[in-house]
């Protein structure tokens, strides 16, 4: 877009420098430490068995086996260079919180953390690394979120391909050089698929790690018949997708192939939808049900009295008001004791009740003895502030009951709407 004539992006992303990141981890000494420890205890262990169970990703076959850039070498094979391994993570949420109908607007983020520190500390905020923020108000089309983790990869590449020297760090005040490698990214599903630039998982390519294709193979078993994607297949299809010179031909290749880049597979993606749905119960049943809270207490509701209604020549309509006016009438406050919710509470209890009929108001009043003062004319705004005023002197129920007299309840109401 142009502004003043000058070309200008639509939205702004701010990068946060990698390299800057780990000058602040390589700056701690015990940090340092612990980072170096990780790959010189997994290279110290390469000739024990693996463990039945792992608890870390150092501990996993693929580090194991995992080479440097230098021909010959393991990654954890460090000599006197840093070599740090990360996790990626991209994620997008609905900064405006979840509701029923689903999320209006997302945003994203993309981070990262340090494997090679130990799991009680990696997550710490101040141990994360976060790259930046992708604005909303929509999430990026498939191939559109690769311009946000450019820069990222772009420093990634450099660290990898001849490393990154840092002039002094906390046990290294002559500098070091430092290597970095992206392990593993844990995605969930939808954000697996986004960040690979892979087809989603309800399209017939729907595993990204396998070559099982079509949705009618959805519940195969038979796992010593997959196979697995070709890395060199998937560079050439990404390449194709690359160099193509239309827009057509992109879409084509798409297709055929499901995908635009080379997949980062998530070790975790195959559990995330059974954790989800089948542990937590986060399906689309519970999304939709509501759940109500329970009356502030129990009104003993008395059917329709013909003598008053036709004393106020109530019509069919009026008549159904009343039982939603008791219901109002029996409605608990969120949080008793909080003057400001106490407030807001009975602003909107009054609103509600001015909305239903004069006729309705004035039977409910009747029914529950609300003594009005004796005027010329009463107007319905009397009657809704006669009911604010009986709804306050009501007791709470034992759960939600403060302690408070009748009196410091009725003094937390404002008198405008009590008149």
């Amino acid at each position: 877009m142009k502004l003043n004539g000058e070309c200008c992006p639509k939205k702004a992303f701010v990068y946060n420098q990698f390299n800057d990141y780990l000058t602040g981890l390589l700056s701690r000494r015990d940090i340092k430490t612990m980072m170096d420890e990780a790959c010189d205890n997994l290279l110290a262990s390469l000739s024990s068995p693996q463990p039945r169970f792992i608890k870390n990703p150092f501990e996993a076959k693929f580090l194991h086996e995992f080479s440097s850039p230098k021909s010959g070498k393991l990654f954890i094979d460090r000599g006197e260079e840093g070599r740090y391994a990360f996790a990626l993570h991209v994620d997008f949420f609905n900064p405006e919180g979840m509701n029923l109908r689903g999320a209006s607007t997302s945003s994203g983020i993309i981070s990262m953390a340090c494997l090679n520190l130990l799991l009680n500390i990696r997550y710490k905020p101040e141990n994360m690394y976060l790259a930046g923020i992708i604005p909303g108000p929509k999430q990026p089309s498939l191939e559109n979120l690769n311009h946000y983790v450019h820069p990222l990869i772009l420093d990634l590449a450099t660290s990898w391909e001849r490393g990154v020297w840092y002039s002094r760090t906390a046990n290294h005040p002559n500098g070091r050089l430092t290597c970095c490698a992206i392990a593993l990214a844990v995605c969930d599903l939808p954000a697996a698929r986004h960040l690979a630039v892979l087809a989603g998982v309800g399209s017939h390519f729907f595993c990204s790690a396998c070559s099982c294709y079509h949705t009618n193979n959805y519940g195969r078993v038979d796992f010593e018949n997959w196979v697995p994607r070709d890395p060199c297949e998937l560079h050439t299809f990404a390449e194709q997708w690359r160099d193509a010179t239309t827009t057509a031909h992109c879409e084509k290749i798409f297709r055929e192939h499901g995908l635009v880049v080379d997949s980062m597979h998530c070790i975790l993606e195959g559990l995330v939808q059974h954790h989800i749905r089948s542990l937590l119960g986060l399906t689309t049943e519970s999304t939709l049900s509501t759940q109500t809270s329970p009356p502030a207490f129990h009104l003993v509701l008395q059917p329709l009295n013909p003598h008053i209604t036709s004393e106020l020549t109530m019509t069919t309509k009026e008549m159904s008001q009343v039982s939603a006016i008791q219901a109002l009438l029996v409605t608990q406050v969120a949080l008793p004791d909080d003057p400001a919710q106490v407030h807001s509470f009975m602003e909107k209890l009054q609103e509600a009740l001015g909305q239903k009929n004069l006729h309705s108001l004035q039977y409910v009043c009747k029914t529950l003895d609300c003594m009005l003062a004796k005027r010329t004319r009463l107007y319905k705004v009397d009657y809704v502030k006669a009911l604010v005023q009986w709804h306050s002197r009501k007791p709470l129920s034992a759960e939600h009951r403060p302690k408070l007299n009748t009196s410091e309840v009725l003094a937390r109401i404002p008198q405008e709407l009590l008149g």
